[in-house]
């Protein structure tokens, strides 16, 4: 098993930001073996093929469970309430590199003692109901509890089928002519893109482009949760790289 120099893990990380495949659960590939062996396969080139795909693979799990313990200590300080001052801050040198990417995909820890104390309530809610309807039963003397039907709205199935419509549209490459006018503005631009998209031969020019539509997405969520602006101001100070 070769050694991981310093120069490599920071190289790792660069490539391993520019690969959502193996990072991004929000995408529907995350799950999928073939991308990502795939985007490991791009990772073994981009550092020389000096490691094998297993190697950067175990790499990758230890760098992003060493980040989950570290950004945890990170939140527990936010939460204990000492203040700027008290806040824990990570001394390790990947921390950041990380922070950059991963921090959305770490959630945090339930608090056990806030799970129990929730059971408990709707524990005691479940207790109160019953007893409200036994006491009720025995008033009427016939009284039913009507459950209704729960089924999926009409609007929601269509929706849900437009979705696998649109789908098979992008897994089929299938060209902006063809969107049908069901379909929202965002649908066709992004179909669009996605076609643009793969015209691109070159996979160093197509990884930039992936980190620079990753980097305006955050940005833009990001902006909008502090303090919502309008869509020319978040594009134009995120575009300034």
């Amino acid at each position: 098993m070769a050694e991981w120099s310093k120069n490599d893990v920071e190289k790792l990380i660069k490539l391993f930001h520019c690969e959502p495949d193996l990072w991004d659960e929000r995408i529907p590939t995350y799950s999928k073996r073939f991308y990502r062996l795939r985007s490991l396969e791009i990772l073994k080139e981009g550092l020389g093929n000096k490691y094998t795909a297993d190697e950067i693979n175990t790499k990758i799990k230890h760098l992003r469970s060493y980040y989950a313990k570290e950004l945890a200590k990170v939140r527990k300080s936010t939460k204990s309430g000492t203040g700027t001052g008290g806040v824990y801050r990570s001394k390790w040198a990947h921390f950041n590199s990380l922070d950059v990417f991963l921090r959305c995909q770490i959630k945090p820890r339930p608090d056990r003692n806030k799970k129990v104390s929730e059971r408990k309530a709707l524990e005691d809610q479940t207790d109160d109901r019953e007893s409200l309807e036994k006491e009720d039963n025995r008033s009427s003397g016939n009284f039913k509890v009507k459950q209704e039907n729960i089924c999926p709205s009409a609007e929601m199935t269509e929706e849900v089928s437009a979705l696998g419509q649109l789908k098979d549209k992008m897994d089929q490459g299938t060209p902006r002519t063809d969107i049908t006018s069901d379909e929202d503005e965002d649908t066709v631009f992004w179909i669009y893109l996605v076609n643009e998209f793969r015209k691109i031969k070159s996979p160093s020019v197509k990884n930039n482009v992936r980190l620079k539509l990753q980097t305006v997405i955050f940005d833009a969520q990001a902006e909008q949760t502090i303090s919502p602006v309008s869509d020319s101001s978040i594009i134009n100070s995120t575009w300034q790289m």
